[in-house]
């Protein structure tokens, strides 16, 4: 008899979970303390059989879709792709993310309205990451396909990210690609293949920035849209924007676990979890721990301490959090100036993927 899914989303000690054959931790105190502890390391879950449950099913494809990306390549991220995502880079790129921002905001104003998902966070984030990267923009339609969803989209996901190398690599073979201003070090044969390793870390880490930012972007508008006094509060005080959107990561952000492997025999909260046995990390269960937030379940903008654990999933997502942070905190600044009259045009469609939040998949508002 399979164990309610229920009965793993909620704070508590760890539990094994039989259905993705891992265990799963829920507390905030636990969650953090696995997060700096070096026996846990950073990995693909390798989940079983696919859930019979349709409820399993939609969580489990959530998960799937960061098994579509290529295995880590901790070193390369680190040597060659962490300039790109700088502080001084952002900072540089500016000018160029708000025009990005004002452009697509401008177009659906001229629009009347349309899906804010679909016709601007989709479309900004792709074209912020190409423009920071130094991608190709052609690189960029191939985002779209690796959203999470079921697990039949594991291999739509797979795809996405074979064709987006093959769209990179042959960017790199007409001329030697430079990245951010940063050498790619990609080396580039007769052929136009590039090394693998090189490869595989750039597309990870454009796949998992647009992720990042489309889903902040969409999630914080779904909760301001539902929020109409603290919408008015931004439009009256735009500083706020930043505290926005640290409290948008903490109550529904877009990395809901962070997986692990045990490297050796590990403790928590009185449950050993041996060495080579998978974990997930329950970030957005944590980060709605009553113990660690006053009132969790509600979005304030006003909490003035801000511990929430953010960007664990992965190498990529660490590196990806400036980029994140700076680039989705200017689309708001610029589609909501640019919108004094925006407001919720029909039904907020999310899928089932996830046990606490959601994953907006449509978002229809008009601006006048």
């Amino acid at each position: 008899m399979s164990d309610s899914f229920a009965v793993y989303m909620r704070h508590g000690a760890p539990r094994y979970c039989r259905e993705l054959e891992c265990w799963i931790v829920t507390q905030y105190s636990d969650t953090r303390a696995a997060l700096l502890d070096s026996r846990l390391t950073f990995a693909p879950l390798p989940i079983g059989a696919a859930p019979e449950s349709a409820e399993w099913r939609d969580f489990a494809g959530s998960i799937y879709q960061w098994n579509a990306l290529p295995t880590l390549a901790v070193p390369i991220v680190k040597e060659h792709l962490r300039p790109a995502f700088s502080l001084c880079r952002i900072e540089r790129e500016g000018p160029w993310i708000h025009e990005i921002a004002r452009h697509l905001a401008q177009s659906l104003v001229s629009q009347g309205g349309g899906d804010f998902k679909c016709d601007f966070s989709d479309s900004f984030a792709a074209e912020a990451v190409c423009h920071v990267m130094g991608l190709p923009q052609a690189a960029g339609r191939y985002f779209r396909y690796w959203m999470p969803g079921s697990t039949e989209t594991h291999e739509s996901s797979e795809q996405a990210v074979r064709l987006f190398r093959k769209e990179y690599a042959h960017a790199a073979h007409i001329r030697r690609l430079d990245l951010a201003g940063v050498s790619s070090a990609v080396h580039v044969d007769d052929r136009g293949c590039g090394d693998d390793s090189a490869d595989d870390g750039v597309a990870a880490m454009a796949f998992t920035a647009f992720f990042m930012i489309s889903s902040v972007l969409t999630t914080g508008m779904s909760l301001l849209l539902r929020r109409s006094r603290q919408l008015a509060r931004i439009r009256r005080n735009p500083s706020l924007i930043s505290a926005m959107v640290e409290e948008v990561l903490r109550f529904d952000g877009p990395e809901f676990f962070a997986p692990r492997i045990a490297a050796s025999d590990v403790e928590i909260s009185g449950k050993t979890i041996q060495g080579g046995e998978s974990i997930l990390l329950a970030q957005g269960l944590a980060n709605r721990d009553p113990s660690a937030f006053v009132r969790p379940e509600v979005f304030s903008m006003d909490r003035t301490t801000s511990k929430a654990l953010l960007f664990t999933g992965s190498p990529y997502s660490e590196l990806c959090a400036t980029m994140t942070r700076s680039s989705v905190e200017i689309a708001f600044e610029e589609f909501i100036g640019i919108m004094p009259n925006l407001h919720l045009a029909g039904e907020i469609l999310s899928s089932n993927c996830r046990p606490v939040g959601n994953r907006v998949v449509q978002l229809p508002f008009r601006s006048h």
